[in-house]
């Protein structure tokens, strides 16, 4: 085991330690445009974007859902339930970030301010840890951190998925099904894979420079720069070639809204729209992206309401 996995990357201080993803990748094939916000959630409606409140993102973070908003004009005739049904939103959601419909009726030419999916903004005491906020509201911390922009703590103006209650926050990242465990184990190597040694695990880590515990969205496994990584599951590549913090990074959608990420490759073997089996070599290991020594980085994400979430890969690889 690795006495400091926190020197596998470059940029520690305040990063998220690849916590990407709720953006992105996913779950049909990306278009030339796909992995933007607009048309992630917005399907390339042309409707001008508006950062609600501007704050600074991390590296290695997905911009916060308040970055993500946009500016509809009210037009002539239109009610507020009209306009969230348009976006596929609750109107209570529109109400959260536009106070002003609390105490008055729409007015063609106001403009609303329309967050991506359902939440609630809240206003917090600065340094309110992430667990605490995630207690309070009945939702995962990591998606807390992701959906606002994976700082040390949370920003004093957050945004809870869901619709204000813990079983509606809940329920904004609910699965249609449970998916079933992969049948291999992405490092391409044989022999007792027991013996790979693992140098970051999954989870909230607690780096040396920080106060709060910051999100590890994977596993990091210390292995040799050309080491072949192979799909561990039948699947479409959605993504392959650079991709920042990540590096070289090849993305794959399997069956039941699961995704798996391939990070800090040194060079891809397929492209976007190979269909993939179980055992195709995908690319070889590296130290690409804010690698600082040769390992392969993970992930298992899960579709979502809320977008692509990460889970604990280590439930979905089978022993």
């Amino acid at each position: 085991m690795l006495h400091q996995p926190y020197k596998l990357y470059k940029r520690l201080s305040g990063a998220t330690l690849l916590g990407l993803g709720l953006l992105g990748f996913g779950p049909i094939l990306p278009n030339t445009a796909h992995g933007s916000p607009e048309s992630e959630y917005f399907d390339g409606r042309n409707k001008e974007t508006l950062p609600f409140i501007k704050q600074e993102t991390v590296p290695g973070c997905p911009p916060s859902v308040l970055e993500q908003t946009i500016s509809h004009p009210v037009q002539q005739g239109e009610t507020l339930a009209l306009i969230a049904e348009s976006y596929g939103l609750s109107p209570s959601s529109i109400v959260s970030l536009n106070p002003s419909l609390q105490s008055g009726a729409l007015r063609e030419g106001d403009r609303l301010t329309i967050p991506p999916h359902d939440g609630v903004i809240y206003e917090i005491a600065p340094g309110t840890p992430w667990q605490a906020l995630a207690d309070a509201y009945g939702i995962r911390a990591d998606v807390l951190f992701e959906s606002n922009g994976c700082g040390a703590t949370p920003p004093t103006t957050v945004f809870v998925p869901g619709l204000g209650t813990r079983a509606q926050a809940q329920a904004a990242y609910s699965l249609a099904s449970e998916p079933q465990a992969f049948s291999l184990f992405p490092i391409a190597q044989e022999g007792d894979m027991e013996n790979v040694v693992v140098a970051l695990g999954y989870g909230w880590q607690q780096p040396p420079t920080e106060d709060q515990p910051l999100f590890h969205s994977g596993m990091d496994w210390s292995i040799p720069v050309g080491t072949p990584v192979q799909s561990v599951g039948e699947g479409t590549v959605a993504f392959a070639g650079e991709q920042g913090d990540y590096g070289v990074l090849v993305v794959i959608n399997h069956e039941q809204g699961v995704q798996t990420r391939y990070a800090q490759l040194s060079t891809t073997q397929v492209s976007v729209g190979d269909v993939v089996s179980a055992g195709t070599i995908i690319g070889l290991s590296g130290e690409s992206g804010t690698a600082l020594m040769p390992h392969l980085h993970f992930e298992v994400r899960l579709n979502s309401n809320v977008g692509w979430v990460a889970q604990d890969p280590l439930l979905y690889l089978a022993p």
